[in-house]
């Protein structure tokens, strides 16, 4: 499933040292598909692929909690996905 991460950093210089190691350590069932992060370093957008919402946010939590609140949006299948690099009909 795709989940969107909205993330409100509370510490930005610990979130990031921090989302660094486990991005590269993410496991297999896991993807991070992009991240949109605001210039400050302070929001960022995270749109994610995993199992379940409950998986990923216990992995974010385990990485990054302490530096940051969150709030997950879990896409909904029925829709169609939307590939973004090509351009609209």
């Amino acid at each position: 499933m795709y989940v969107i991460a909205l993330h409100n950093i509370t510490d930005a210089e610990g979130f990031w040292a921090a989302a660094g190691p486990a991005i590269e350590s993410l496991p297999p069932e896991v993807t991070l598909h992009s991240m949109f992060p605001e210039q400050d370093g302070f929001e960022v957008v995270c749109v994610w692929e995993a199992g379940s919402v409950r998986d990923l946010r216990s992995l974010v939590e385990g990485a990054v909690g302490a530096f940051q609140q969150k709030r997950v949006l879990p896409g909904r299948g029925r829709h169609r996905r939307w590939d973004c690099r090509r351009r609209a009909p």
